[in-house]
């Protein structure tokens, strides 16, 4: 099935509302790459939306958020994203159950140095949550960028009920804190094992009603770890940390657990044992035409004998290797899906 010139649809990876998301070959590239297009369902906001993403993550290079290849808008809009080999966060604690004390730091030391970057760029996130963050060798990359928007006033309920700022689910001003609120509620998640505030939000946002505390879910998550996590978490932005002191926070609750920092990275030193090991190699040199048939060749073997994976059902496979990369469910009230 041709996607686009070039490019040719493998299997289908989930949809989200009228997004489609394939596990693609590139023929260009002669190597695997991930397609997101706009279903026949679609319409111009989605496309829009869609080239929307696409032009912003063209514009972005940094070691923690996906690469797009490009933007295509004839005969349909395609965005193309490279291929990220891990599994989701969401998928690790599933597996493994919960991250340690030093991993959780880690995670979100890297995180804080993704959305530092996006946030100078004037962009906040605004969805992030554990299916949206790649793990490969004890590092982390920030995918799917579909809701992110500068700030200002957001529609209620926009976004992951689960891991929503308070004022994102009142549809109230949208600012730094928001994501900041976001990233407490994805290291809750990895702390704990468990989502902060559980429900799809079609009857109300706990969030609004409560305060979650990390310690309340998992009692042997270290103080000052958790005293980090539950501030991210407050109700108020006003009483939230910046993102700047908040990676200093975060790496001051590493020091706790004896973890040793790069002095020049964002990411530690060393590479702790929990986090998925999967390793990469490439060799370098021309392809060819036989070598890219080859290569397709064995891929759709492979493909053809895998086991089938369904459209948002929450098995372990859809959130591996490259289906990380589709969008996982919103909540309800939101318009996109």
């Amino acid at each position: 099935m041709e996607l686009a010139p070039g490019y040719r649809g493998l299997r289908l990876l989930r949809r989200n509302g009228r997004i489609a998301v394939y596990d693609a070959w590139s023929e260009a590239r002669g190597c695997r790459c991930v397609v997101k297009v706009v279903d026949l369902r679609g319409d111009a906001h989605d496309r829009q939306e869609l080239a929307r993403e696409g032009r912003l993550l063209l514009s972005l290079t940094h070691p923690h958020i996906v690469r797009a290849y490009e933007l295509l808008r004839r005969p349909r809009t395609a965005l193309v994203l490279e291929t990220l080999p891990g599994e989701t966060l969401g998928h690790a604690i599933r597996a493994r159950g919960r991250l340690d004390a030093r991993d959780v730091a880690q995670l979100g030391v890297q995180l804080c140095s993704a959305l530092q970057y996006l946030h100078g760029q004037g962009v906040l996130h605004l969805d992030l949550k554990p299916s949206n963050i790649v793990c490969c060798a004890g590092l982390a990359r920030l995918i799917d960028l579909g809701l992110a928007r500068r700030p200002g006033r957001g529609c209620a309920g926009i976004g992951s009920a689960p891991y929503l700022a308070p004022e994102q689910a009142r549809g109230a001003w949208l600012s730094a804190a928001t994501d900041v609120f976001g990233l407490g509620a994805t290291l809750y998640h990895a702390a704990s094992g468990r989502a902060p505030f559980p429900g799809d939000g079609r009857r109300g946002y706990q969030q609004l009603r409560m305060r979650a505390r990390v310690n309340d879910a998992a009692p042997s998550v270290p103080v000052l770890l958790a005293e980090v996590i539950d501030r991210c978490l407050d109700p108020d932005r006003a009483g939230r940390p910046g993102i700047a002191e908040l990676c200093a926070l975060l790496r001051s609750a590493g020091d706790e657990v004896g973890w040793r920092w790069s002095v020049s990275a964002s990411a530690p030193a060393e590479i702790p044992g929990r986090w998925p090991t999967t390793r990469t190699t490439s060799r370098c040199g021309p392809v060819t035409p036989a070598l890219r048939s080859r290569r397709l060749e064995r891929l759709q073997r492979g493909i053809q004998n895998a086991e089938p994976i369904g459209q948002l059902s929450g098995s372990p496979n859809q959130e591996a290797i490259t289906t990380a990369q589709g969008r996982g469910p919103t909540a309800a009230p939101s318009p996109r899906t």
